[in-house]
C-alpha cells in the first residue's frame, strides 16, 4: 500500500513538472545578459525526421522537455535537439545570443504570430562567411520589437559532444566583454610566442634536440588552443570546416 503511493505521488509530481510551461523571458532592455538554460524546452529527434512545421505542432501539444539545470547538454548522441524559447521585449531593440561550442549543424529560426522572421544555417562544417558575424563562437541576431511576442527555434545536430551554452546579450555589454577577453587571449598567444621563438634560437644557436622537441611542443599546444577557442577556423581556415 504505501508503494502505490509513492507511486501515485512520483507519478503526480512528474506530471505536474510536465504541465508547468517554462516561463516567458521578459526582456525589458535594463539586463546586460542572460543564461538560456532555465528557460529552454526542448524535443529529441532521434530519426532527425522532424520539420519545423511538426516540431511546433509538438511543442504545441506539451511534448516539449523542461530542463533542470543551469546547462544545456545532451552529451554524445546521434540525435537531432530542437530547442525553443520564448521571448517578450520591452522595446524595439536587437539583441546578439551566443553560442559557446563547436556544433556540426545549426538551424536558427526567428518567429512572430507564427510566422517565421528571420532564419539561419550554420554550423562548425560550413565555412565562417555562413556565419551571421566572422566571429570564432556562433552569434545570432535576435531583432525584437516592443510588446511582441516570439519564439526562438533551434534545431541542433553533431557529431561531437552536443554542450550547449547559450547566452542573450545586449550588444554593448557583449562588445565589452569580448574586447576583454580578446585582449586575455592576445597576452596568452603572445606569450606563447615568445617562448616558441626563444626556444627555436636556442636551438639554432646550440642544436639540442631537447629545443626541438619543445618548441613542436609549444606549436601544437597553441594550434590546439587556438582550434578550441575558434581562432583556427575563424583566422586561419575560414573556408573549411
Amino acid at each position: 500500500m504505501l508503494k502505490n503511493y509513492f507511486y501515485l505521488i512520483s507519478l503526480f509530481i512528474l506530471y505536474s513538472h510536465n504541465l508547468i510551461a517554462n516561463p516567458i523571458i521578459e526582456w525589458t532592455g535594463n539586463e546586460s545578459k542572460l543564461n538560456l538554460a532555465t528557460y529552454v524546452e526542448y524535443i529529441e529527434d532521434k530519426s532527425k525526421s522532424e520539420s519545423l512545421d511538426t516540431i511546433l505542432k509538438k511543442f504545441e501539444n506539451g511534448e516539449g522537455k523542461k530542463n533542470l539545470g543551469e546547462s544545456i547538454g545532451f552529451g554524445y548522441s546521434s540525435s537531432a535537439f530542437w530547442l525553443k524559447w520564448t521571448i517578450k521585449s520591452g522595446k524595439d531593440q536587437s539583441l546578439w545570443l551566443e553560442l559557446v561550442s563547436l556544433i556540426d549543424s545549426i538551424d536558427f529560426y526567428t518567429l512572430k504570430d507564427n510566422q517565421i522572421v528571420a532564419k539561419l544555417f550554420t554550423g562548425r562544417k560550413l565555412a565562417i562567411t555562413e556565419r551571421f558575424l566572422k566571429h570564432r563562437n556562433f552569434i545570432f541576431d535576435v531583432s525584437l520589437e516592443k510588446e511582441k511576442v516570439y519564439t526562438l527555434i533551434f534545431r541542433f545536430e553533431s557529431q561531437g559532444s552536443l554542450l550547449l551554452p547559450l547566452t542573450l546579450w545586449e550588444k554593448n555589454s557583449y562588445l565589452e566583454e569580448e574586447s576583454l577577453k580578446t585582449t586575455l587571449f592576445g597576452a596568452y598567444f603572445g606569450v606563447m610566442g615568445v617562448v616558441f621563438f626563444y626556444n627555436l634560437f636556442l636551438y639554432l644557436s646550440i642544436r639540442d634536440r631537447s629545443y626541438l622537441y619543445y618548441i613542436l611542443y609549444i606549436f601544437f599546444l597553441s594550434f590546439v588552443q587556438s582550434g578550441i577557442w575558434g581562432y583556427t577556423h575563424a583566422y586561419i581556415f575560414p573556408e573549411y570546416p
